[in-house]
């Protein structure tokens, strides 16, 4: 099943760089639609990440199974897609890897958190 905003690619998840609009106003809410439906709070991401920043996905240093993905200036955490707790995926989940932009199994990324 693809997850909006990804496509698969020999069975991993690549992320679009599109954001879906989904009727949630982050600015009044004060929260931020992640990509598996749910919301992060926006005070997990760093003050103006996205400012001086092109649209794109980077890094989330405090869990490498997140990544911020700016938009028009706006920070939205994301949520790798989840998979079945293994050698490959010890916390539940993809990691992130910035260098190809998409989330892997941990012992293919470069993450160490």
């Amino acid at each position: 099943m693809a997850l909006p905003g990804f496509t698969t690619d020999h069975g991993l998840y690549r992320s679009t760089g599109t954001y879906r609009q989904t009727g949630h106003n982050p600015a009044t809410a004060g929260l931020a639609p992640a990509a598996t439906g749910t919301l992060a709070l926006a005070a997990d991401l760093p003050a103006n990440f996205c400012a001086g920043k092109p649209d794109g996905n980077y890094a989330y240093d405090p869990d490498c199974t997140k990544f911020i993905q700016c938009h028009k200036q706006n920070a939205y955490l994301q949520n790798c897609p989840s998979c079945n707790i293994s050698a490959q995926c010890p916390e539940g989940a993809l990691y992130y890897e910035p260098s190809q932009d998409r989330c892997l199994f941990a012992n293919q990324a470069s993450c160490n958190n």
